[in-house]
């Protein structure tokens, strides 16, 4: 290009930016812009180490599959909480589609119960047991499980590396 024609493309490039961020101050003026934020009922499936973040499911008719996410830095109560404790967790209202799902920004974490440690009651077993099966084999044990719901089943499997 000549060097009248880089003159009038950084004049127009200028010009598109400086238009732009006019539009933005008129259109959003007076706008505070906030993420959505949503309470959830949890289950921990597993904690990863130092208590940074946690595998979860969702309780209740919403339970979509197992996601990630991590403690705020002022949540103090790690060193609590195990598999099968009951959380109510307020955060972001979307989530990464990963697998698992990622839960973004967790703005608080409170402890509403506890179900039994699934994973201390069938992990060692089932991973001993169906060592040298078929995933379908493993599928079929874990789902024949009672007493654990879908949330509890999939972080089961998820954890026997089958998922």
């Amino acid at each position: 290009m000549k060097k009248r024609s880089w003159g009038h493309l950084l004049v127009t490039a200028v010009s598109l930016v400086g238009f732009a961020a006019a539009m933005v101050r008129v259109c959003c003026a007076g706008q505070i812009w906030m993420m959505e934020s949503q309470k959830r009922q949890v289950e921990i499936i597993a904690l990863y180490p130092e208590g940074s973040g946690a595998l979860a499911a969702e309780l209740g008719e919403q339970y979509e599959g197992l996601f990630t996410f991590s403690f705020p830095e002022d949540y103090r109560d790690q060193a609590t909480l195990r598999p099968g404790t009951i959380l109510e967790v307020m955060g972001s209202a979307s989530m990464k589609i990963t697998s698992p799902a990622q839960l973004g920004r967790v703005e608080r974490v409170k402890r509403k119960g506890e179900r039994p440690d699934f994973t201390a009651a069938y992990y060692s077993t089932l991973k001993e047991k169906y060592r040298n099966r078929t995933r379908e084999e493993l599928w079929q044990a874990v789902d024949a499980l009672e007493d654990l719901n879908q949330g509890e089943k999939d972080g089961l499997m998820y954890l026997l590396g089958e998922i």
